[in-house]
């Protein structure tokens, strides 16, 4: 099968399993480059970003159950009670974005991380984060890593950090591991 393919079933999958699935999930994993995504209403927007070097990113597992229709339904619950706030996290987060599209296109690699610290204090401000995703943002940071964040719907999961390199990416990943988190390294 091919990509497209397989990003179609795994797609279907998503959205039996996480209620009603953006189409981020599946189609990360299917295109093995650095894209942006725009959730759109007839067919999603898939850009590839190019990337002149490698990026060294660690995912590392919380263990905490995760829901993604939980962490939807608060954040949408939130935005109802707090409209002027969100209006402003939302504009906040498109700067941010364009900002990090350039910074990872001219390998700015110290924007990058600063974007990204600033994209994860937006998510705070949006309730959802937790004591654990935060005291594993605290062990990347306190080791070096250029940045930390929650990935994927948030509250309950993962993060991911971003390495100047290789070593470092290594260095961390065995305190993850000795921490007994599970980790990954996206390639």
């Amino acid at each position: 099968r091919d990509d497209k393919e397989i990003n179609e079933i795994a797609f279907k999958w998503e959205n039996l399993i996480h209620w009603k699935a953006s189409g981020i999930d599946n189609t990360c994993s299917t295109r093995w480059s650095l894209i942006r995504f725009e959730k759109q209403r007839e067919k999603n927007k898939i850009v590839h970003i190019n990337c002149k070097n490698k990026l060294h990113i660690l995912q590392i597992n919380s263990w905490i159950k995760h829901d993604t229709k939980q962490a939807v339904d608060l954040v949408k619950k939130n935005k109802e009670k707090n409209l002027n706030l969100f209006k402003i996290l939302f504009n906040e987060e498109k700067i941010i974005l364009k900002k990090a599209r350039q910074a990872i296109q001219t390998w700015d690699i110290k924007k990058i991380g600063l974007l990204m610290n600033k994209n994860q204090d937006l998510l705070r401000q949006i309730w959802i984060s937790c004591k654990t995703i935060e005291k594993l943002i605290k062990v990347a940071l306190d080791n070096w890593a250029l940045w930390a964040k929650i990935t994927g719907a948030g509250m309950w999961w993962s993060i991911i950090a971003l390495c100047k390199d290789s070593k470092q990416e290594n260095k961390l990943n065995n305190i993850y591991k000795k921490l007994w988190y599970h980790t990954i390294k996206l390639k």
